[in-house]
């Protein structure tokens, strides 16, 4: 299986938006109804939508309660 160069802000650059705004659930649908090369970036930003990324709060202690975890600097 052979896998292309993933080209960052390509998603982004198809629906005119700048790379650091968000990516919306109309944006994905978009790309969707538009199928082709679209289609498979926007089936991925609604994937990506799902991990965890780094520097992101837990937000685990909305759905379990309790206080939620320290994300300091320094530790």
């Amino acid at each position: 299986m052979v896998i292309g160069k993933i080209q960052h802000g390509a998603f982004h650059r198809w629906l005119g938006k700048k790379e650091g705004e968000p990516i919306t659930g109309a944006d994905i649908e978009k790309g969707l109804k538009a199928g082709g090369h679209a289609a498979k970036m926007a089936a991925f930003a609604k994937a990506a939508k799902k991990f965890k990324h780094k520097g992101k709060r837990d937000h685990a202690h909305k759905l379990y309660g309790g206080k939620p975890k320290s994300h300091s600097a320094t530790g």
